[in-house]
């Protein structure tokens, strides 16, 4: 079942088309040894995720207004609506202005700009080198944990973009090959795989601070707090 869900919007000129894309985080827990489940042991490390691309839509024509209402109508679907989201928005031609358009309409969006350098965060925007995206996803398909939905009406779009996703953008004739699906795609499995790591430093930040490696106990909510 999932805890966390990630709308993407790949936000380009009006004028051309823009992606929208949902991916759903699922924690999978490792299977537990016989020693580990006669010791009642459980460590938050030990989970991971798989991350499944549920949706994957192109708007043309649209005003940035528009689309941004088309990422609210996301973040609202009735079978979603309870989950905590993150909502990122993909400002690298646009510029962060257009940040300023969601006030009102999205919950605390997040812009993404994709570099060519280090990574770093800000209180709204996030800087994120391009070879991260690419090993997220391509690391992710291969080993089974990222799995676009089969009946996603794009996804012969998205497989062909997916084969020709590399560390440098890709040009054919002076054009740049569409790569508006799996990008999309790729932001939200990083930012649900940044999201995992956070947890794993919490983990070892409790682990550091009580001395113990003792994880029955483990509270994200207390960190450092006396034990009952």
């Amino acid at each position: 079942m999932a805890d966390k869900g990630y709308v993407i919007c790949y936000l380009r000129n009006p004028k051309t088309y823009s992606t929208i894309a949902y991916v759903e985080a699922s924690p999978i827990a490792r299977p537990v040894t016989r020693k580990e489940a006669e010791g009642g042991r459980f460590d938050i490390r030990d989970i991971v995720y798989d991350f499944d691309i549920r949706k994957l839509d192109r708007y043309t024509d649209l005003s940035y207004e528009e689309i941004l209402d088309e990422v609210y109508l996301v973040c609202d679907m009735e079978e979603i609506v309870y989950l905590s989201k993150d909502v990122l928005i993909d400002i690298s031609e646009t510029g962060d202005g257009v940040l300023s358009l969601s006030m009102g309409r999205l919950p605390e969006p997040i812009g993404v700009v994709v570099t060519q350098e280090r990574e770093e965060r800000f209180e709204d925007i996030y800087y994120i080198p391009r070879r991260e995206l690419v090993n997220a996803m391509v690391v992710g398909v291969q080993t089974g944990h990222v799995k676009p939905a089969d009946e996603l009406p794009m996804r012969p779009v998205f497989d062909n973009q997916l084969a020709n996703f590399e560390y440098a953008p890709q040009r054919r004739d002076d054009i740049q090959v569409e790569e508006d699906m799996v990008m999309a795609a790729a932001i939200g499995v990083w930012n649900a795989g940044e999201d995992h790591v956070h947890h794993r430093a919490m983990a070892d930040r409790f682990d550091h601070e009580k001395g113990t490696k003792d994880r029955t106990d483990w509270d994200p909510l207390d960190m450092g707090g006396d034990d009952a």
